[in-house]
């Protein structure tokens, strides 16, 4: 049983702080991935603990479930099916409504000491707010003027009406739900789990490839996958999703409290007295 002390020392050699260390990036090593992630969240406690209880905390991942479960209904009725498999909007509010459901499985007391389900929810919980980052970033400076003249056709006013909600409700309300989650959840990013937001990519450019395909045209006018240069915005798009989950965990690293951090300013102040 690793103690309190113990972490912390192997935090001072280097291996949480240092994004380069080996061991960080090892997902073989599986009682190292789910001690980091012990150290780093507790899906139970809110980041201001003083301001919202556990159970408030839960309360509002649910209310912030419930958009996007209603995005989900509407998308599926209005939208073809495979809209939600080659859209990376799509899979980034999959995955945001996912990681909502499995913080409020892992911030159930039942759950308090499951490290399957408190690990799915740390990844999920990394790898979600960085896409969900992206999907903005590129979204409303690249496409969002694009869609909009798209958007209006005269001759089907209402579905113009519907399309253009929706383009603005599912590129804006699930970031809104992963950073107000990151906001009050105590948990810090863990560099070395970059790793699976890089896997996430590598498995999109496949399923864009296929889409296109599939559809006959582009469903992205940078990756049109007719010459070498969709590799290229492809990998432009690996590098850039890396460096802002390495940004989020330099920044969460700054102004948050991890869980050990917090172990063991509560044993400090029980020995100072």
């Amino acid at each position: 049983m690793t103690t309190v002390n113990q972490m912390r020392k192997e935090n001072e050699k280097g291996f949480y702080y240092n994004p380069f260390e080996p061991r960080q990036w090892d997902i073989t090593d599986e009682n190292y991935q789910n001690q980091l992630v012990a150290q780093n969240f507790d899906f139970s406690k809110c980041q201001y603990p003083d301001l919202i209880d556990s159970q408030a905390l839960q309360n509002i991942r649910k209310a912030l479930l419930v958009p996007l479960i209603s995005i989900t209904v509407v998308g599926t009725i209005f939208l073809p099916l495979h809209a939600q498999l080659i859209y990376l909007t799509w899979w980034g509010h999959h995955l945001q409504t996912f990681t909502l459901i499995y913080c409020i499985k892992a911030g159930n007391p039942e759950n308090k000491n499951n490290l399957l389900i408190k690990r799915i929810s740390a990844i999920c919980f990394q790898v979600s707010l960085t896409l969900q980052l992206i999907i903005n970033l590129v979204y409303w400076t690249q496409l969002y003027q694009n869609d909009l003249a798209k958007s209006f056709t005269p001759d089907r006013p209402i579905f113009s009406t519907y399309f253009w909600w929706h383009k603005v409700l599912i590129h804006s309300l699930p970031a809104v739900t992963a950073v107000l989650n990151f906001i009050l959840t105590q948990g810090v990013f863990i560099p070395g789990q970059a790793f699976y937001q890089i896997v996430l990519g590598a498995f999109y450019t496949i399923f864009n490839y296929f889409g296109v395909q599939y559809l006959g045209q582009p469903i992205y006018d940078f990756m049109d996958w007719k010459s070498y240069m969709s590799v290229v915005n492809s990998l432009i798009v690996f590098i850039m999703s890396g460096l802002i989950q390495q940004i989020i965990c330099w920044f969460s690293i700054q102004v948050k409290t991890r869980p050990i951090d917090m172990i063991q300013s509560t044993q400090q102040d029980k020995k100072s007295k």
